[in-house]
């Protein structure tokens, strides 16, 4: 039941924004405040300045200081700093009409100017706006004030440019930005310029390398493969392939990756299998537009992580094509193909995928599964794709049978196991003989999505409960913790079932080392591999195989809920 057949092999990457990284600290106004005006509006505005250096706070009174005193010398000072405060407090949308004021007015102070051109630079970034933030970061540099405002500036820069029309010209800017960043921002560095890396087109790896292949940053340690492997497809493999090897390495060692092995810089002439593909070079076919951009960039999260985790000779590069919608996904594989991908990850809409995430399908697998097994149907209860309620529908569950299978999604389940146990069907491990408020029954489900939210939620609801969602965090499995680990440092949030299963394509694809689309099929057919969710098995088909893992959940002891893989 869990295997996933969308998992066929396909992956992908994609970028947070600006807010998921940089830091905020309060700065003080670098421009001498005027003297003159009124004495009252001085008094008001020092107070609140103060407060504001303090603690944070003040910031709405600044904005009212300048509405109640829009001709005073001070105005322009007060909501310049309403809009830095705004800023530093995640107000992008009310920061920018402010620091907008400011540079509206011809006779604004110079430096005073500065500072907003900066903080409306910051504000814009912050907002995803990275075509409007770039001019006013620019003239804002002048005005940075200390090592935490230039790290921000530089980050804004970096990530501004990576959203724009030409990713890989900020790689500098990521290589200027990692020596101020902090530990939590180095990760997420690595993981967005690992993004870029591998989305690079083939015929632009080389122009990218020159200007960062002396640097010790992150752009040249991520970089370096790509470029190494141009060098040897040119024919320049052990001249500039190796010294581009020997740099990437020195980058790599810098930044805390494994090295790179001497051999991948020995081969002269072009790394390629007969039938056209590029062994290590995956395509990875997901919505980068559209309804489910969202879902595609969590599959490129996954192929990130993979590719920092597997490092060196190991680690695969990638070809990104946009499928926004089903009737692309063909084209965007033929694409891939042709470009040299050896394997593709995607597409994962459900149009362009097999059917198994239907209900009505999924139901008939799991009653033939069943039926094999010696068991049986005893009821059967359908209900409506939009229904919210569920109270009367598990009133219909008569019977003495002792489990439940609910082919649901994480969100809709939530619901469901509420009114189970208000209709007197107490969720509870198979062995249990009784249960408080009713009698015991096992509840199954796919629970697709599942995450934190669920345990949180409906978790005591959920007692023994098996679920299958393909993968959840269960922080005591130790293939997992460890991949949950280095996503939350890339990201700062625990991964989805899609990152997963991204990693584990990317994880099985680079382990299988293979020399051609042909051995890396028979490989991919006759291995398993220990994954994050489950032991990587493919048929002869390239559909995954094995039986994943399913998910217990079981009582923290403490009034909540925790789960457990079982494999």
């Amino acid at each position: 039941m869990l295997a996933r057949s969308w998992f066929a092999l396909v992956v992908a990457l994609a970028a947070p924004t600006l807010a998921g990284c940089p830091r905020h600290t309060r700065h003080t106004l670098t421009p001498q405040i005027p003297s003159n005006g009124d004495p009252q509006a001085r008094h008001r505005f020092e107070e609140a300045r103060a407060r504001f250096e303090r603690d944070g706070s003040g910031g709405d009174e600044l904005a009212a200081i300048a509405r109640d005193f829009p001709d005073d010398p001070i105005a322009p000072y007060a909501l310049l700093l309403a809009g830095v405060s705004a800023v530093q407090h995640g107000e992008y949308d009310g920061a920018v009409p402010r620091l907008q004021a400011v540079l509206a007015d011809a006779g604004t102070d110079a430096g005073l100017r500065g500072r907003g051109e900066l903080y409306l630079g910051l504000a814009l970034g912050y907002l995803g706006r990275p075509t409007e933030a770039l001019p006013h970061l620019g003239r804002g540099e002048p005005a940075i004030a200390n090592d935490d405002e230039r790290g921000e500036w530089t980050a804004a820069n970096a990530v501004a440019v990576a959203a724009g029309p030409a990713p890989l010209e900020s790689l500098p800017w990521f290589d200027r930005w990692w020596p101020l960043a902090r530990a939590g921002e180095r990760g997420y560095i690595l993981a967005r310029v690992g993004e870029i890396v591998d989305a690079a087109p083939a015929d632009r790896v080389l122009a990218a390398w020159a200007p960062i292949a002396n640097g010790n940053g992150p752009a040249a340690a991520l970089l370096a493969p790509r470029a190494v492997a141009a060098l040897v497809a040119t024919g320049e493999g052990g001249g500039d392939a190796k010294t581009a090897l020997e740099r990437g390495n020195r980058a790599r060692k810098t930044v805390g990756l494994p090295a790179m092995p001497d051999e991948l810089a020995g081969v002269a002439g072009p790394v390629q299998a007969r039938d056209g593909s590029t062994p290590g070079l995956v395509g990875a076919a997901v919505p980068e537009t559209g309804k489910q951009e969202r879902l595609g960039e969590l599959a490129l999260h996954g192929l990130a992580v993979a590719s920092g985790a597997l490092g060196g000779a190991a680690a695969v590069t990638s070809l990104v094509a946009d499928v926004p919608d089903a009737g692309g996904a063909a084209a965007a594989i033929d694409t891939l193909a042709d470009g040299g991908a050896m394997a593709v990850i995607g597409p994962i809409d459900g149009a362009s995928v097999d059917a198994a995430a239907e209900r009505a399908i999924t139901r008939g697998a799991f009653e033939a599964e069943l039926e094999r097994g010696g068991g049986s149907i005893a009821i059967r209860v359908d209900y409506p794709a939009a229904q919210k309620s569920f109270a009367d529908t598990a009133r219909k569950l008569k019977g003495s049978w002792r489990a439940v299978f609910i082919p649901e999604q994480a969100d809709r389940l939530e619901l469901i196991a509420p009114a189970l146990g208000a209709a007197g069907l107490v969720a509870r491990p198979l062995e249990a003989k009784k249960a408080p408020g009713g009698r015991p029954i096992l509840v199954l489900s796919t629970a697709e999505g599942a995450g934190p939210e669920l345990l949180r939620d409906a978790g005591r609801h959920l007692y023994g409960a098996w679920l299958a969602p393909g993968f959840f965090a269960d922080p005591g499995d130790a293939a997992i913790a460890g991949f949950v680990e280095r996503y939350g440092q890339a990201f700062g949030k625990p991964p989805t079932s899609l990152d997963a299963y991204a990693y584990d394509a990317a994880l099985a694809i680079a382990t299988a080392a293979a020399a051609s689309r042909a051995e890396l099929g028979r490989k991919l057919a006759s291995g398993e591999l220990p994954g994050v969710t489950g032991a990587i098995k493919f048929d002869a088909d390239h559909r995954r195989a094995d039986d994943g893992v399913i998910f217990v959940v079981e009582d923290d002891g403490a009034g909540g809920a925790r789960v457990k893989a079982q494999r």
